[in-house]
C-alpha cells in the first residue's frame, strides 16, 4: 500500500471527525452540550487543523510520486 493511499484514508477519517465537531459546535449554539465554549471550539480548530495538515501531506506525497 502507497504512502498516498494512507494519506488519503486518514483525510477521509478526519473530515467525518471534522463533520462530528461542527455538529458539537451547532449543538451548543442552540443549548444541547453542556461543555464550555472553549472546548468545544479548541475540539473543531484541532481536528480541523489535523485535516489541514493531512491534506497537505497529502498532497506532497502526490507531487512526489509524479
Amino acid at each position: 500500500m502507497r504512502s498516498y493511499d494512507i494519506l488519503g484514508f486518514l483525510f477521509l477519517l478526519s473530515l467525518f471527525a471534522d463533520l462530528l465537531a461542527l455538529c458539537v459546535v451547532v449543538s451548543k449554539a442552540f443549548g444541547s452540550v453542556n461543555a464550555p465554549w472553549p472546548v468545544c471550539l479548541f475540539g473543531a480548530m484541532l481536528t480541523w487543523g489535523i485535516s489541514l495538515f493531512l491534506l497537505w501531506s497529502l498532497g506532497v506525497e502526490l507531487q512526489n510520486a509524479a
